[in-house]
């Protein structure tokens, strides 16, 4: 979220709630006062009541369509909604406006990746990069896309950046102990695994990637127990549910794989591609001579 851009938003002076309802009085009294709706939704946001962020951001764009802080920021809240097409359309709205916003580039990205579209989002991480070389979120994010797109070198020089200039970060240990794995330094890739899990243990991604080290392994039982893990401290990722679900249907639990399924897909549809490739090729494998 892009604290400070926001008119009425000088910190800590109230709570959010209270800030919420200051607004809500000003409005109140002008139906047409935008810092008055950028302000309520950035409060909202704050809550994680998303919905409501984006209408008070939505009003704010009927009443001026060329304020790029409206944009980005209900772009920033249809991406805590998973909503990645509406918010990529702010994001590129912001970029007319503004072609040198770093965030913008970034969080484009973000929401392109997760409609699997990796060749944009690639361009847009480059473009976050080229804008600001100290810019760690967009070289994490861009490393994540090098690979899903088999660039494993690429990804974990990326990750090497980010943990070069941030060196307690969890996140980018845990991302470069897959590409470790995949690039067969199995022994680095738990080593990073561990490094992460001693910064941040409640960090749900350093689970899910053991899960799916175990997953490679064949270890479908301790992969369903790392997922287990990931999923207990955040159930909101559709991926974690997927993956688990893999794991069950390996083993011929076939309906408590669909149940996980199910689950991923209703909290993130674009999987449903993913489980239609993975069990195409689970099936390839089980017809094979």
């Amino acid at each position: 979220m892009e604290s400070g851009q926001l008119p009425g938003n000088s910190g800590k002076v109230a709570s959010w709630e209270q800030q919420v309802r200051l607004h809500s009085k000003t409005l109140a009294q002008d139906t047409t006062n935008v810092a008055a709706y950028l302000g309520r939704g950035y409060a909202q946001y704050q809550m994680k009541l998303y919905a409501s962020a984006v209408h008070d951001f939505s009003r704010a764009i009927e009443l001026d369509s060329t304020d790029a802080a409206s944009h980005f920021n209900r772009g920033m809240a249809y991406l805590k909604q998973d909503v990645f097409d509406s918010a990529a359309q702010d994001f590129r709205t912001v970029l007319r406006f503004d072609p040198e916003h770093e965030r913008a580039n970034n969080h484009l990205g973000l929401a392109l990746m997760h409609r699997r579209q990796y060749g944009a989002s690639l361009q847009a991480f480059n473009q976050a990069v080229d804008l600001n070389p100290h810019y760690t979120n967009a070289y994490l994010n861009r490393g994540v896309v090098y690979y899903r797109l088999h660039r494993v070198d690429d990804a974990i020089r990326d990750f090497n950046t980010v943990i070069s200039k941030v060196p307690n970060h969890a996140q980018a240990y845990a991302n470069r102990a897959l590409a470790q794995y995949e690039s067969g330094a199995y022994e680095y890739a738990m080593m990073d695994l561990d490094q992460a899990k001693k910064i941040d243990s409640s960090l749900s991604i350093i689970y899910y990637h053991r899960g799916l080290v175990r997953f490679h392994e064949e270890e479908w039982e301790r992969a369903i127990s790392e997922f287990d893990r990931a999923i207990g401290l955040d159930e909101k990722q559709g991926e974690y549910y997927i993956s688990r679900g893999f794991c069950k249907y390996r083993l011929g639990n076939k309906e408590a794989a669909q149940t996980d399924f199910d689950l991923g897909i209703l909290l993130n549809p674009v999987l449903q591609v993913l489980i239609n490739e993975e069990l195409s090729t689970q099936s390839s494998e089980d017809n094979s001579p």
